[in-house]
């Protein structure tokens, strides 16, 4: 695994150093000081929850891993002194219930597997959440740097030392060999370009735009897409994706919360942003 992400982080880095090189002119300490501390990020919540998946079961791990979700909201507080407003908090809620629908709806273990980690906690089930606190971490200090530098010089450099650091792991870890045949590279590629390169850009990018909390309730469609996506294209294997009852009703919790996040405010005649906006005055007044 370690070979995989090492390789898959540095040929994003390559793709997007081809596309958007000249950026690297925009260079300051600074810049790549913020670079490296989200690809620090990158590589510590990626070590993390690939050392925790050995340990617990795919289930546990996606369940863990979507806490991230819900710790935003309170870095954001904290660090940012952005307080959510009502509707994102509803809207994560409401998506996070989702997350357990699709994660559990189709398990061997059924939903009474969601709660069988509480008793059965172990060292798998607490690197994957820390690595899940590593990614809530990412997303905010995507929020902060975003803002302060050039998206796409962030976005080669952090991959270039994420990938770094995957390497180094994987000599002291005796990961196996770089692959040499086509059908190990063609996932890889598509992975690296599009899985990494292409949505850490527009990660950059788009939190600009919008708040942590915001951006994790949208961060929370990704299951719904790759449900969306199987049912259309196969897998390399050749096979689909199966939706049952619970995984649509996950689906649909999902896609209601980020309604509740993004329209919710218009029925009270304020646009997203202005609730997010209000709110941070409230909390700033009685701070």
């Amino acid at each position: 695994m370690m070979t995989f992400l090492w390789v898959r982080n540095i040929l994003a880095a390559v793709v997007l150093l081809f596309i958007f090189g000249r950026y690297l002119r925009t260079f300051t300490w600074r810049a790549l000081g913020a670079a490296a501390i989200l690809g620090a990020l990158l590589f510590a919540g990626g070590v993390l929850q690939t050392g925790g998946m050995v340990f617990t079961t795919p289930e546990k791990s996606a369940f863990i891993t979507s806490f991230q979700n819900l710790f935003v909201p309170f870095l954001s507080l904290f660090f940012l002194r952005k307080k959510p407003s009502i509707f994102s908090v509803a809207g994560l809620i409401c998506a996070f219930i989702g997350m357990y629908f699709i994660t559990y709806g189709s398990s061997p273990l059924g939903f009474a597997g969601g709660w069988g980690f509480i008793g059965g906690w172990g060292i798998g089930e607490t690197f994957t959440l820390i690595s899940a606190f590593m990614w809530a971490w990412y997303i905010i200090f995507i929020s902060k740097f975003s803002l302060k530098h050039n998206a796409y010089f962030m976005c080669i450099v952090q991959l270039a030392v994420a990938g770094a650091l995957f390497g180094i792991v994987s000599i002291f870890t005796g990961a196996r060999p770089v692959p040499n045949t086509l059908s190990a590279w063609l996932p890889i590629i598509y992975i690296s370009v599009f899985a990494s390169a292409g949505s850490l850009v527009f990660m950059m990018l788009g939190q600009r735009h919008t708040s942590p909390t915001r951006a994790a309730v949208i961060y929370t469609m990704e299951p719904v897409f790759a449900l969306i996506i199987g049912l259309l294209i196969p897998s390399f294997d050749g096979t689909y994706a199966l939706a049952n009852a619970p995984t649509l009703i996950g689906g649909g919790a999902i896609v209601f919360g980020v309604l509740v996040s993004e329209i919710g405010p218009l029925m009270f005649g304020r646009s997203p942003e202005e609730a997010e906006e209000a709110e941070e005055t409230s909390h700033t007044m009685d701070s």
